[in-house]
C-alpha cells in the first residue's frame, strides 16, 4: 500500500519515537548514560548557582537550598525533546549536510533552554513551591515542545531550493 509522503513520514516519526522509549525501558546502559548526562548538566548549573549564591549546594542530580530543590530525573534533563528534533528532522526532506547543522544547532539551543528551565524550576520550588507542579508538569513542558515545533518549523521553511524537496 502506498501512502502519501506526509503519512509515510508521520508513520516513520511515530515508529521512531516509539522505537526510543522501547530503549529506554530495555536498555539500562541508555539509562545510565543519560543520568551520567544529567549528573554532568546538574554540575553545570549547580555550579553556576553556588558562584552566584554559596547556600546552593548540588551533588549528583539534585540541586538543594536549605532542604527544598529539585532532582534532575529522567525525563527531566532535555533529551527527548533534543531526540524529537532530530528525528523529526533527521526523517524530513532536504540534504543531510542541512539536517545535521539544524539538529546541531538545535540540539545546543534546546540544551541551553533546558538549562534555564532548571534554573527556573529551581527557583519555584524556592520560591513559590505551591505554583511547582503545574509549572513542571504542564507549562514549562507544553513550551519546550512548542519550542522544538518551531525549530523544526524553521528547518522546513529553509528548504527554499526545489532540489532539496
Amino acid at each position: 500500500m502506498v501512502y502519501s509522503p506526509n503519512i509515510n513520514y508521520l508513520l516513520k516519526l511515530i515508529i521512531a519515537v516509539g522505537l526510543f522509549y522501547l530503549a529506554l525501558n530495555i536498555s539500562d546502559n541508555l539509562v545510565a548514560l543519560i543520568t551520567w548526562y544529567s549528573e554532568r548538566l546538574v554540575h553545570l548549573i549547580g555550579g553556576i548557582l553556588h558562584f552566584v549564591d554559596p547556600k546552593i549546594e548540588y551533588l549528583g542530580t539534585k540541586i538543594v537550598k536549605q532542604d527544598i530543590g529539585i532532582d534532575v530525573k529522567l525525563g527531566c534533563d532535555g533529551i527527548e525533546p533534543i531526540y524529537y528534533l532530530a528525528t523529526s528532522i533527521g526523517l524530513y526532506l532536504g540534504t543531510w549536510k542541512k539536517k545535521l547543522i539544524h539538529i546541531a544547532l538545535g540540539s545546543i539551543f534546546l540544551v541551553l533552554i533546558n538549562a534555564v528551565r532548571i534554573v527556573a524550576l529551581f527557583y519555584i520550588s524556592l520560591y513559590f513551591p505551591n505554583q511547582m507542579d503545574i509549572w513542571h508538569n504542564d507549562i514549562l513542558p507544553i513550551l519546550f515542545l512548542l519550542i522544538v515545533f518551531l525549530l523544526w518549523l524553521n528547518y522546513h521553511f529553509s528548504l527554499g531550493n526545489e532540489d532539496e524537496l
